[in-house]
């Protein structure tokens, strides 16, 4: 189908020319357009049932070029007819004497084309009888709750063929009051039709009719409103958890893992953000041994460098070679330990490896307390995305000169401080700005889940998107962890609920976003978050 939004073109020299185009067509010369170019092809056009002339058709002229492959066209000029059906379409891009295609588009009316040859000088005269659509169905769309009309729902009709079942015929939108006729446009006749009505946010409806060829068939649908999609990404406990959100996030494998312990947050907290940079997953480990799962997982991702989060105390000695044989047992070094003191300096030691990893990194940095996991966990996905590292202040020390040269080894030019001046104060942003220096901004909500809803908004402004939103518990670090390069990979935010109740930012968030959302993400098992909360994120984004 062709959509064709006719523009009128300027007419005011019309009765100044009018005796020229007169003079052309009775002398044989080619009448000058408005413009003084030659004229192609005088075009009158008609209805071909009513014989009455129809304005605003659009004429093109197309030089055609024969080649080893077949015909080319060159665009040479167009026109609009004029009240009398009637237009001059000229060469106004100079193509010159030769075989032309001359084309005639209206809507609600089938196409039609003629070749011609023109000799440069004589205008060819031509006429066309256009046959227009016939309308096989008047349709009504309502939404099936409200009873409102719905407007811009896509309305389609297929014919019944009896060799190649269902084939389109013609489309078309409602307007604002739910309504518009749907044409014959192949001109299949009469016989057996599906019309069919979707719009967005709703489940498709369709109808078979019967159409005689003649007159249209009055149809009507209730569209029911699309339910969101559940997603469950979930193992039998964390570990098979990030297992399960790395098949899902990386189905095609990962040249690079970030490795980190599944039983203590902060040697692990900066992973999401380097594993995104990294373009990987986030995998977790018990700290003695290498579940025979995750070796596997890293198999099948194809991984050839391993980042293992944490000192010994954290990931053993033991894990390491068990991760260095998997990937690759003739080689050392593809297994890279990042740990420092304590876990500030391990996220530094992150921080910086990000950085690293991060080509065109643009200077972007998160911090968070070190005290408390739940503010950063909602910036992983955007952590992940843009390859943002995330910092650990001790508050203890606040802006220290360690963590100020930190970020300024990095480039740092910007903070986003997460969480409310309750767990990262005031001065502490305050000085960061000032020493780095660099701007600072603050992502926070009255809560956990507020802090995380702040973020998912504001990781949208920033290009991540609502729909296939992931929600883990905020009650504890490792789903949400590994959800967030899976998120980050594919665009999406992350919200925090509770295990057994949806906190209300959350819920607030989701309603409030439900047009955009049609699938949502649940990364762990109902121990983490329950049935009944599903049910509650799925009703709050229908």
């Amino acid at each position: 189908m062709r959509t064709l939004f006719t523009t009128h073109r300027a007419r005011g020299l019309r009765l100044a020319i009018a005796a020229v185009l007169l003079l052309g067509l009775l002398g044989g010369y080619a009448p000058a357009s408005a413009n003084g170019y030659p004229t192609i092809a005088a075009v009158t056009v008609r209805d071909a049932d009513t014989g009455d002339p129809i304005a605003d058709v659009e004429v093109d002229a197309w030089l055609i070029e024969d080649t080893a492959d077949g015909p080319v066209y060159h665009f040479a000029g167009r026109a609009y007819t004029d009240a009398d059906g009637k237009a001059a379409v000229c060469d106004e891009n100079g193509k010159g004497p030769g075989p032309y295609k001359i084309e005639v588009w209206m809507n609600g009316y089938a196409h039609q084309a003629k070749e011609i040859t023109w000799n440069g000088t004589d205008a060819v005269d031509l006429s066309f009888d256009l046959v227009a659509f016939k309308p096989i169905a008047n349709a009504t769309v309502k939404d099936a709750e409200t009873g409102d009309p719905i407007q811009d729902a896509e309305v389609c009709a297929y014919f019944l063929d009896p060799v190649d079942g269902y084939v389109w015929t013609g489309s078309e939108y409602t307007g604002i009051d739910g309504t518009c006729t749907v044409t014959d446009e192949e001109q299949f006749g009469a016989g057996t039709y599906k019309i069919a009505a979707w719009a967005d946010g709703y489940v498709e409806e369709w109808t078979e009719v019967v159409w005689d060829g003649s007159n249209p068939v009055d149809v009507s649908f209730e569209l029911e409103a699309a339910g969101t999609v559940e997603v469950p990404i979930c193992g039998s406990d964390r570990i098979g958890t990030a297992i399960e959100a790395s098949k899902h996030g990386f189905p095609t494998g990962a040249d690079t893992v970030v490795i980190a312990t599944a039983y203590n947050w902060p040697d692990a907290f900066g992973g999401a953000a380097l594993a995104g940079a990294a373009g990987g997953p986030v995998l977790l480990v018990p700290k003695d041994v290498l579940p025979e799962t995750v070796a596997d997982e890293v198999h099948r991702l194809g991984a050839i460098k391993v980042y293992l989060l944490g000192g010994t105390g954290a990931i053993s000695t033991a894990v390491q070679n068990a991760l260095e044989a998997v990937v690759d047992p003739k080689n050392t070094g593809n297994v890279v330990r990042i740990a420092g003191r304590d876990r500030y300096e391990t996220a530094r030691m992150v921080a910086a490896k990000c950085a690293e990893e991060n080509d065109g990194y643009d200077g972007v940095a998160f911090v968070a307390t070190g005290e408390k996991f739940p503010d950063a966990l909602g910036a992983s996905p955007l952590a992940a995305a843009k390859g943002w590292p995330i910092f650990l202040v001790d508050p203890r020390v606040g802006a220290d000169t360690t963590l100020v040269s930190a970020m300024k080894a990095i480039g740092v030019n910007q903070v986003i401080v997460l969480g409310g001046t309750s767990v990262v104060s005031d001065a502490v942003k305050g000085d960061l700005q000032s020493k780095v220096p660099c701007r600072t901004d603050r992502w926070w909500g009255l809560d956990r889940y507020g802090t995380a809803a702040q973020v998912a908004e504001k990781s949208v402004n920033a290009g991540l998107m609502w729909d296939g939103v992931g929600i883990a518990t905020g009650e504890n670090f490792p789903d949400a962890l590994a959800a967030g390069p899976v998120l980050g990979r594919t665009g999406s935010v992350l919200l925090l609920t509770k295990k057994a109740a949806l906190p209300d930012p959350t819920r607030a968030a989701l309603a409030g976003n439900r047009t955009e959302i049609e699938w949502v993400r649940f990364f762990g098992g109902t121990g983490a978050v329950a049935q009944a909360v599903r049910d509650e994120v799925l009703a709050a984004t229908k």
